[in-house]
């Protein structure tokens, strides 16, 4: 059972992505699940609740509220064209970022102003029906943190701010980049305290901006007596098949050291190598490049399911990209699902560039196998590695196991997210 915290005030949650989604929205759950329902309430999508990636997670026992029940988002969506053209145009570069361009200006126009408004109009009547307290909003799409600034102005209340990932710098269209340049500053100085979830996302804001009292570093979390009673004791056999496991969604930070992965085993010469990919929505390209590869899977599953996944796998592979468009976002990152891999009691595979905080923590605490060059042999060896060497293996496990107590146990991250709260 999950222990209740409680916190002096009431707080607004404002989410654009909440649970039960997964990703970002699941670690929010982590954290809040620990505290008093009536502690809080959540100002969220209604649209992004639904579709199929909706029932693999768990819903908080807060009170929802939404601010786009009637809103159709997916009319001029510039994600959409992902269904059929948009990897063609993509080719064309200078057509496709026009065509992005002019999607997200009629997007702004056409349906964010009308949903800032919502926000403004539905936040407004919260605070005064719920006595709120304090509002924090999250980094997850554009207009969250505009809308929260906005709102805590006109209430003249005070707010904070949850970043899973940066908010300027991370890859936003025309015109969500130029607002975002404009009113990072003011939210960042405004801000009672700014809670991030690496070393090197402080790092990073705070040659920026300074003010190192406002920040709060909570690690991405989960509960560990998902794991506790299904972590193995052994590291498999050599003589078996290796089965590399992926889970979690595939974005564009991920998409083509994935796809280094992919190559890999799409040569004849790995034949005892397979991998699973647990994505909901796997990108059109990944599939249609190897669909018909019977050592590759594309898969979906529960969120509840996920720990035993996880632990039944060979190796987990956590990959981030070369060449981005945002290497600040590669720099900062900080993937929900290594916390998952952590606990899961099995060797993991980072593949990722050597300035990444992923590769750079997996290093610094010898949890994980570092790749981080570019180079499918050297996957191949790493791969080779972990599944031969098995006292190797086992001591990054144990190392992982460590770090995660450390950093990453859900019930230590929520009593210290209560706390920064609390004090505010």
């Amino acid at each position: 059972m999950i222990e209740q915290l409680n916190l002096n005030k009431k707080i607004l949650l404002l989410s654009s992505w909440a649970p039960p989604k997964i990703g970002g929205a699941q670690n929010l759950y982590n954290i809040f699940a620990n505290i008093n329902p009536d502690d809080y309430c959540i100002l969220t999508s209604k649209q992004n609740l639904k579709g199929k990636e909706g029932k693999f997670g768990t819903k908080l026992e807060c009170d929802y509220f939404f601010y786009d029940e009637e809103t159709k988002n997916f009319i001029i969506d510039p994600e959409l064209p992902k269904k059929r053209y948009y990897y063609f145009i993509k080719k064309f570069s200078f057509i496709f970022k026009a065509i992005k361009n002019l999607a997200s200006l009629l997007k702004f126009l056409l349906v964010s102003l009308s949903l800032i408004n919502k926000i403004i109009k539905q936040g407004k009547e919260i605070t005064k029906n719920k006595k709120i307290d304090l509002i924090i909003g999250l980094s997850d799409v554009e207009i969250n943190l505009v809308s929260t600034l906005i709102l805590s102005k006109i209430l003249k209340k005070p707010f904070a701010i949850y970043l899973f990932d940066l908010y300027y710098g991370n890859q936003l269209s025309f015109p969500y980049n130029a607002i975002a340049k404009f009113a990072e500053p003011i939210i960042f100085k405004t801000a009672k305290n700014i809670i991030v979830t690496n070393g090197a996302t402080k790092d990073y804001y705070l040659n920026k901006y300074g003010m190192e009292e406002k920040y709060t570093i909570i690690h991405n979390c989960v509960f560990p007596e998902n794991y506790e009673n299904i972590i193995p004791t052994t590291i498999k056999k050599t003589d078996d098949k290796i089965s590399i496991v992926f889970t979690g969604n595939i974005y564009w930070p991920q998409e083509t050291s994935l796809d280094n992965l992919l190559k890999l085993i799409n040569n004849n010469q790995t034949e005892n190598i397979e991998i699973s990919i647990y994505c909901p929505s796997p990108p059109t390209n990944l599939i249609n490049k190897y669909q018909d590869n019977k050592k590759i899977k594309f898969t979906a599953a529960a969120q509840s399911d996920m720990p035993r996944i996880q632990s039944e796998a060979d190796i987990l592979f956590l990959p981030l990209s070369w060449n981005t468009e945002a290497p600040d976002i590669i720099r900062t990152a900080s993937p929900g699902k290594l916390t998952d891999y952590l606990i899961s009691g099995r060797p993991i595979l980072i593949h990722a560039p050597k300035y990444s905080f992923i590769a750079k923590y997996g290093k610094e605490n010898n949890f994980a196998e570092v790749v981080d060059e570019e180079n499918i042999d050297k996957l191949k060896i790493a791969i080779d590695k972990l599944s031969n060497n098995h006292i190797y293996s086992k001591q990054l496990v144990l190392n992982a196991a460590s770090v995660f107590y450390r950093n990453h146990d859900a019930r230590t991250n929520a009593k210290k997210f209560t706390q920064i709260i609390n004090n505010i």
